[in-house]
């Protein structure tokens, strides 16, 4: 073979290296242009990159007009190399994907082709620390001249002295394809003699990649073959990507890599494995030159591992397939030959070289199990080594005592999977750190309704080929909430649902349960909540059910050989059911609040001073008040009501009669109160009816009213059923009368005394509605009889005050109802109060307008304020 030039993007021309093609490292470079060693081909001469004054690097002799991105750290300004590079990118512009700001740059989106490195920060002539740099690449694509190395992707680079320290490569949506490239969070160049690489980061997550990677990278000096320095305290992370790495001098993935016989370290790096599939050796720490034996590569290097991971060969057919890409006829050879054939020729290389082609996992000094799938290993090793420590065979640390599995409902009590498992010549060179695992508590719904309370825990057995782990997977308590009722049938199947998951001995919670999808449980009705649950039960606690929103029993669960069963045994409406009846009474009150505006027009119309000169009177009163209802527990309604009466009198020597019609408006809100239980709600009526008043010659009178319209409740807050409040809006047609007999006694001084008894009827019709269940609230009917007296005393022309004293009995007032077939406990305005008013009449001379003011206080029964502001207008 001849001898062949590779460039290296920051202008080495590694066949002018001391030792040209001695070595490990001679070999892995060799690596990269295999196509160019299969079936004699003849020689290829690549043009090495060169430097300018800014750090920025261009070879114009290779194909396409590579592009370089990269952020100059020697206190230049930020670069990129030319409009004309940069739109080498197939999709979009290309300028318009690169995005600098300080020391990071962002390239997101794009095809980029034969490009010869992008880096986020370089230093290139001069010593000094670099630090601080970010290169984040994301949705984007590099491809290149099939076998040829197309350069670094680099977090920070340093080709003089110093360290290259905190930067981080980032990589999402990635794929490199036909060319390999070599990732680095930071690297220090064999130009440098002196620098050290230590916490930098590589992140790669959802990628494709043809790459070795390092967290940290620090070569060994060309002038004198000496490393530079150490590779410690770095991180790489992959995560859901494909990481094919023969590649470099690396040759795999590893946390840090020197190149050094002199001491140097590359230790305490962490390498983070979550459903990665490794195409070749993961190592904590590296040294290209093997027979460096006074290097540490093992002390604090940690390995990680969630999901399910594969580190195994070299993919041989990326070669192929890669080749085929290409236009080349002498690649074609290689588009022919098989992955065995390909594997053959690398491997008769070097025993070196076959090293770096291998699925081995080492120089870690410990190895974590972290989080893992029920039945799929964490890791699966294949190749010629596996497992190791170092290469004198020390064993490595495993450690899986803290592993958490994404599914552990699944996890099959008593039986065994494998962790780690090892595949064709692989092997476990290691211990274990702990025996068993710390138990995972999880909590599962497999039911609406049902909540498991388990925890998974277990034992690890480690052989020469696997690291199994047998579960104990133990339901500790089940409870129960909103389930469906059964009256055949289970509610859970043991057998078809959990069944991996052992019920003996856990504990049942049924204090909190409700049944849906039935409207009443006669007494010893029962159900299956578990059918095959086991050999024994723990604590079983609950002594209650409750259905919904309406009905609630005695009843629990016991075990009936292997069955959980539940028994309700008595069954009667819940307490908050009450406050349905609670919130008609509502509404009654309203009504009954209108009851006293039309007594004030029936009074307004009739009065002689009050009608027009043609017998015509109108009368507006409005006004509001608070009265709280004893009801058995009691309802608290704000109301405010309003009336329109317009009136005709007709005097005689026989008497007086005044007749008329109205409209009323009444609205409002209320709140019902049960011990601790609050509801709240509004509602509002709307109607109309005819009034009438006779008076004979000696002041006698009768009155009377007719009224009918409708009253609408909105309730809310009122239900609940332990997890979701109800509310419902119910309308209803309302209808009522009055009559009423007095007298009134004229006194000298504008005095008089009317001394009445009015009896007053009102009905509401019932209603239904659903709400957690089903309602049926019956019709209400109120009778109220009211006797009282009223003084009045004429103090001028234009005041005339009044005040007032009655005892008032409601008859009725009941409202009941049932809730799915059950009666509420009903609620009961009967009962006795006192009533005072206090009020003023206004008329000024030569004014069809007329005022009253009042004022009516009420104790007993019924307590509370109300108050009005009438009108009047004469004709």
């Amino acid at each position: 073979m001849e001898t062949r030039k590779y460039g290296s993007p920051l202008g080495e021309n590694i066949s002018s290296r001391k030792g040209v093609w001695k070595g490990k490292k001679a070999q892995m470079a060799l690596a990269l242009a295999v196509s160019l060693w299969i079936g004699g081909m003849g020689s290829v001469e690549v043009a090495h990159a060169d430097a300018d004054e800014f750090g920025i690097y261009l070879d114009d002799e290779m194909a396409g007009a590579p592009l370089t991105v990269l952020n100059a750290s020697n206190d230049e300004e930020q670069y990129i190399r030319n409009d004309a590079a940069v739109t080498q990118a197939k999709t979009g512009t290309g300028a318009e994907l690169i995005e600098k700001s300080g020391k990071a740059l962002t390239i997101a989106g794009g095809n980029w082709r034969d490009y010869s490195g992008i880096m986020g920060g370089v230093r290139s002539t001069t010593a000094g620390d670099i630090t601080g740099y970010t290169l984040n690449l994301s949705n984007l694509k590099f491809e290149g001249n099939f076998g040829l190395y197309q350069g670094e992707i680099v977090g920070a680079y340093a080709l003089e002295d110093g360290d290259v320290y905190k930067n981080t490569v980032i990589l999402d949506g990635v794929t490199v394809k036909d060319s390999p490239v070599a990732l680095y969070g930071g690297h220090v160049d064999s130009d440098a003699d002196t620098g050290n690489a230590h916490h930098n980061t590589v992140s790669i997550k959802n990628s494709n990649l043809w790459s070795a990677v390092a967290g940290g990278y620090t070569a060994a000096n060309d002038d004198n073959g000496i490393g530079t320095g150490s590779a410690n305290d770095n991180e790489v992370t992959i995560e859901n990507s494909n990481v094919q790495t023969m590649v470099l001098e690396i040759g795999g993935v590893c946390g840090g890599a020197i190149d050094s016989d002199d001491g140097k370290t590359a230790i305490n790096n962490t390498v983070n494995l979550k459903n990665a599939l490794i195409g070749g050796p993961v190592w904590g720490g590296m040294n290209l030159q093997i027979d460096g034996s006074s290097v540490d590569l093992v002390t604090g290097n940690t390995l990680n591992l969630a999901g399910a991971n594969k580190i195994g060969e070299f993919d041989y057919q990326l070669y192929i397939d890669n080749a085929k890409n290409s236009d080349d006829p002498e690649v074609a050879a290689i588009a022919a030959m098989t992955p065995a054939q390909i594997k053959e020729v690398i491997e008769s290389w070097s025993p070196e070289m076959s090293m770096i082609t291998e699925g081995r996992v080492q120089n870690f000094e410990k190895i974590n199990l972290l989080e893992g799938t029920w039945g799929t290993p964490v890791l699966t090793l294949s190749g010629a080594n596996g497992i190791m420590k170092n290469m004198d065979g020390t064993k490595a640390v495993i450690d899986a005592s803290k592993l958490k599995f994404t599914n552990p409902e699944d996890v099959q009590n008593g039986a065994t999977m494998n962790l780690i498992h090892c595949e064709d010549e692989a092997s476990l060179t290691a211990t274990l750190d702990n025996t068993a695992m710390d138990e995972q508590k999880y909590n599962v719904n497999p039911l609406a309704g049902i909540a498991v309370d388990a925890a998974v825990k277990g034992s690890f057995a480690l052989t020469e080929k696997n690291l199994t782990y047998t579960a104990s997977n133990q339901a500790n308590k089940l409870t129960f909430t909103d389930v469906e009722w059964k009256d055949s049938g289970a509610l859970l199947n043991h057998k078809t649902t959990l069944s991996n998951v052992s019920f003996d001995g856990a504990a049942v919670d049924t204090s909190n349960i409700k049944f849906t999808n039935i409207e009443e449980l006669a007494a010893n009705k029962k159900m299956t909540l578990v059918s095959d649950f086991g050999n024994s039960v723990g604590t079983i606690t609950g002594t209650k059910y409750k259905v919904g929103s309406t009905l609630e029993g005695d009843g629990k669960a016991s075990l009936v050989g292997k069955d959980l069963i539940f028994t309700a045994e008595t069954g009667t409406a819940q307490p908050q059911t009450h406050n349905t009846v609670m919130g008609a009474t509502a509404s009654m009150a309203a009504l009954s609040a209108g009851n006293d505006f039309v007594g004030t027009a029936t009074d307004g119309l009739s009065m002689g001073s009050n009608t027009g000169t043609d017998g015509l009177a109108t009368f507006a009163n409005m006004g509001g008040g608070s009265i709280t209802q004893e009801t058995g527990s009691h309802v608290t309604s704000h109301t405010w009501n309003a009336i329109l009466a317009l009136g005709h009198q007709n005097v005689k020597k026989s008497g007086t009669t005044e007749y008329g019609a109205f409209f009323e408006y009444g609205t409002g809100n209320y709140s019902t109160f049960d011990g601790d239980v609050r509801g709240d709600g509004s509602m509002h009526y709307t109607g109309g009816g005819l009034l009438g008043k006779w008076t004979s010659p000696r002041k006698d009178y009768i009155e009377g009213s007719i009224r009918l319209g409708s009253i609408k409740d909105d309730a809310s807050n009122v239900l609940t059923d332990g997890t979701n409040t109800y509310g419902y809006n119910t309308s209803a047609g309302y209808y009522g009368f009055h009559l009423g007999y007095g007298k009134l006694f004229d006194y000298s001084g504008g005095r008089s005394l009317d001394v009445y008894g009015k009896f007053f009827y009102n009905h509401r019709n019932g209603v239904s509605f659903d709400a957690g269940g089903h309602y049926d609230l019956d019709a209400i009917n109120s009778q109220i009889l009211r006797l009282g007296t009223r003084y009045s005393m004429q103090t001028s022309d234009q005041w005339k005050w009044y005040g007032g004293l009655a005892y008032e009995y409601e008859f009725g007032g009941r409202a009941t109802g049932t809730a799915d077939g059950v009666a509420i406990r009903g609620a009961e305005t009967k009962g006795s109060s006192l009533r005072a008013e206090l009020g003023a009449t206004i008329t000024q001379p030569n004014s069809p307008w007329t005022v009253d003011l009042n004022l009516t206080a009420f104790a007993g029964k019924k307590r509370g304020v109300s108050g009005g502001v009438g009108l009047k207008y004469n004709f």
